[in-house]
């Protein structure tokens, strides 16, 4: 059996594509989305920590994990890893193709979003439109309660 996690644009695509190859999976996401799993698929959702991860691979024979989840998904990522390495099951990462950085004066790229936080703070930047989505508002908190306002 395999599990396949994902969210709404990566994951269903592996999904699809096990469903034409009829690969009996399971779709895993954190929060309840819309997903209709074919003949193939089963839907869960709910955030695993490596213990109930490591007890949904064992009650239910799973044999490789599809790692189809948002890229900045830093805690799903240490917990997969973790609860793979201690059962021993591989895991196949399927992940999005950015397009070619581009270069210009005013576009920053950051490995962290502590680098980016203190880029905000070395330059006194005041006002930041935040497009990252609600998983990173509490990663960018500490930059919004130091800025004299915000949006």
């Amino acid at each position: 059996m395999l599990l396949v996690f994902g969210g709404t644009t990566e994951g269903k695509k592996v999904a699809a594509i096990l469903e034409k190859e009829e690969y009996h999976y399971f779709y895993s996401t954190k929060t309840k989305i819309d997903f209709q799993s074919g003949n193939y698929g089963t839907y869960r959702y709910g955030a695993f920590n490596k213990e109930t991860l490591i007890d949904f691979c064992k009650d239910n024979s799973i044999k490789i994990i599809i790692h189809a989840s948002h890229p900045f998904a830093e805690e799903l990522h240490q917990t997969i890893y973790k609860a793979s390495i201690e059962l021993n099951i591989p895991v196949l990462r399927f992940e999005r193709t950015y397009p070619e950085r581009i270069s210009n004066d005013l576009i920053n790229y950051f490995s962290s979003y502590q680098e980016a936080i203190n880029y905000l703070a070395d330059n006194n930047i005041q006002n930041l439109l935040a497009l990252t989505g609600v998983q990173t508002i509490e990663k960018l908190k500490s930059y919004w309660a130091n800025a004299s306002h915000y949006l």
